[in-house]
């Protein structure tokens, strides 16, 4: 009977042993690879051949850890596989994974080598009515539009605005879009002929360039009258 009890007794303290938590040394600084740690350290590891290997898991077994501590380290090995740690609230990479679209780590000025492109076709605006770019420097062609989207302005248009209407261009004059391209705007026509009418020269009626009140017989001039 006494043998029996002395067994029970032995197990049992193996069993404590076995999972009992090894806090070793119970102060100052552990070595691994060296036999004067850093004194700021818990632990110091040196090498020239061999790494730290951390655990390695799934993010399945990775959110099944119970209470993870706020620091809690482990190596994701599948999704968007890499180092995370738990912030106190929730697995966070250790560094950023894909392209930061928020571009809240840079600082002014940044040079940006990459397109810049919406995440949606005719979704994202450059400014806006309130806050608006001060200049604009490009070498190539530039685009406003085009035919196969005419009309996909849906916003309040601002006095200065140009777009392509789908046959010319158009600007917006405070009150309604105006051709560009429309005689007198930006028109190439010699203004000597604009108007095709035999002895009159042409004049500007704030539209249209029209048959004028001067008029012209090849050796003289009259205004409001024929020469």
């Amino acid at each position: 009977m006494k043998k029996s009890i002395l067994s029970l007794c032995l197990l049992a303290g193996v069993a404590g042993t076995a999972f009992a938590q090894n806090t070793f040394p119970t102060n100052g600084s552990a070595g691994i690879g060296t036999a004067a740690p850093d004194a700021s350290a818990i632990l110091e590891m040196q090498s020239t051949a061999k790494g730290m290997l951390v655990p390695r898991m799934t993010k399945a077994q990775r959110d099944a850890i119970a209470t993870p501590a706020t620091g809690l380290m482990i190596y994701q090995t599948n999704g968007t596989s890499g180092f995370y740690y738990f912030s106190g609230s929730s697995w966070s990479a250790i560094s950023t994974k894909g392209a930061n679209k928020s571009l809240s780590n840079l600082t002014a000025p940044t040079s940006i080598n990459a397109e810049l492109l919406p995440e949606a076709d005719n979704s994202i605006n450059l400014g806006s009515a309130a806050l608006s770019w001060k200049d604009l420097y490009i070498d190539g062609v530039g685009y406003l539009g085009s035919a196969a989207k005419v009309g996909n302005f849906t916003g309040t248009p601002q006095t200065g605005m140009i777009r392509w209407s789908g046959t010319d261009f158009q600007g917006y004059n405070g009150t309604a879009w105006v051709s560009l391209t429309a005689s007198g705007v930006g028109a190439e026509t010699d203004p000597e002929v604009g108007a095709n009418t035999t002895s009159f020269i042409p004049r500007w009626n704030g539209t249209a360039l029209v048959t004028g009140l001067i008029q012209d017989n090849g050796s003289k001039i009259g205004i409001n009258k024929a020469p």
